[in-house]
């Protein structure tokens, strides 16, 4: 058919057809040759298992308005025994003969009296619509912007009955369910993964690339072409916290599962309480081992929170831990002169000037991985998976994007920056010590701290 496949898509080809695997994730830039992979994956799969395909995209309005006529044309006519545009489905003919494909020639004897093979182009948003049907390969187009609610609960019923393959296909998007589905696909040996970038196609010229580049540079939209073509994510442009990786620490990243948390240590809550609307109340719960190396094992964190219903909550969430210190922001004496009266030991934060790009450049330190006797570098810093809120503010925080009409700021957006907050109060505290006694209110509670910074 005139297709030449190049070395990712081919491993990619191979990969579903050849080695069987039934699940993969194709983590593919703009220009890698997604859309002829897809309808060559497709028709090949057609002739190796007679019966239903699909393509999934994230909006019905997508696939009949644009990729109908975007895959129909990449199909031989003389293979077509019939197309319905009303459902988006291609019906093949049976395939019979020797067929060669890049890894060998094929034989095939159809089911004369079972129906051919087809591929229906489906929309995610009317998922509910395609419930009871079979396939017996699908392929995501661009699955970082869909909702996951159609794999979950109608899709991947589809490809139990006939052990069918799924591959999905997406670029560079900082949406949680996309970078857990990149996790389990680069962790999982059952699991097929690819990553490229447009320097994977062998047709693509570096000139023209770098063009690009220029006119986004020029039209201030450099942001969407990292993301787009070098799989850059927005949340990684201008980040904060560059350092921070969401890999598990044997992959050289920040993240342990919640059994891997020691149960030796001193525990402490860093707390920072929000100040309106969109900056939501941020409890961190660390443990600290004798190595200073900080544990975080959970989190709370929340809109209109009140006070009292966040000590209860974190009176349950420690259990019978004993906690050594709540190191909390000093802005709110009324509300530390509350927590204290409730018998916890509270601490609130110095800030000094420039405390909180003092607190930026300490977390840093804490994060980046240092070199250690034995073994790979590691940083100072842990966070269980199910701080899922902490990780996001990790991986969101970030400097405003500079423009002509805008001086860069050294402080970055007011936004995603509780728990960090919060982390960075505990920074503050164990370089820079207890506020004195004087700078509290006259009728604070809070009069006298040990070299401890305890009450």
């Amino acid at each position: 058919m005139g297709y030449q496949p190049y070395k990712i898509q081919k491993l990619a080809h191979q990969a579903f057809l050849i080695d069987g695997k039934k699940r993969g994730v194709l983590y593919w830039s703009r220009r890698t040759g997604k859309t002829l992979w897809s309808i060559q994956q497709l028709m090949w799969s057609c002739m190796l298992h007679q019966g239903p395909h699909h393509i999934v995209f994230k909006e019905y309005q997508q696939a009949e308005t644009v990729s109908w006529n975007q895959y129909l044309h990449l199909i031989p006519k003389e293979i077509i025994k019939d197309t319905n545009k009303s459902t988006l489905t291609v019906t093949f003919h049976h395939f019979t003969g020797k067929v060669k494909f890049p890894w060998g020639e094929v034989e095939f004897q159809p089911k004369l009296d079972e129906p051919p093979a087809s591929i229906r182009l489906l929309g995610s948003d009317k998922a509910d619509s395609h419930r009871g049907g079979e396939s017996y390969g699908m392929i995501f187009d661009e699955y970082q912007d869909q909702d996951r609610y159609g794999w979950d609960f109608v899709y991947q019923p589809m490809l139990l009955t006939t052990d069918g393959w799924a591959c999905f296909m997406g670029t560079a998007k900082d949406k949680d369910s996309w970078n857990e589905m990149l996790d389990r696909a680069q962790n999982n040996d059952s699991w097929y993964f690819s990553k490229a970038t447009w320097r994977d196609n062998p047709e693509i010229k570096p000139e023209t690339i770098a063009q690009l580049r220029k006119e986004a540079e020029e039209d201030q939209t450099l942001g969407a072409f990292l993301q787009e073509h070098e799989l850059i994510p927005f949340s990684q442009q201008g980040a904060v916290y560059p350092m921070f990786s969401r890999k598990h620490r044997d992959e050289g990243g920040h993240l342990v599962k919640p059994d891997e948390i020691p149960k030796e240590g001193t525990d402490y809550v860093f707390g920072d309480f929000g100040f309106g609307e969109g900056h939501p109340l941020a409890f961190c719960f660390v443990r600290i081992d004798r190595d200073d190396v900080w544990w975080q094992y959970d989190e709370i964190h929340g809109t209109g929170i009140q006070i009292d219903d966040a000590l209860n909550e974190m009176r349950y969430k420690l259990g019978d831990v004993k906690l050594t210190g709540m190191i909390v922001d000093s802005a709110r004496p009324d509300l530390i002169d509350y927590i204290a009266s409730k018998g916890y030991p509270v601490i609130p934060a110095p800030k000094k000037q420039n405390s909180v790009l003092s607190g930026i450049d300490l977390l840093r330190k804490r994060i980046k991985p240092k070199i250690q006797l034995m073994g790979p570098p590691r940083p100072n810093y842990f966070v269980s998976t199910n701080c899922k809120k902490t990780i996001y503010d990790w991986t969101h925080y970030r400097y405003k994007e500079i423009k002509e009409d805008r001086p860069p700021s050294e402080l970055p957006e007011k936004r995603f920056d509780d728990s960090l907050d919060a982390l960075r109060y505990g920074e503050l505290f164990f370089k820079f010590g207890h506020p004195k006694s004087e700078k509290l209110p006259e009728n604070s509670i809070v009069k006298e701290f040990n070299n401890y910074g305890m009450l």
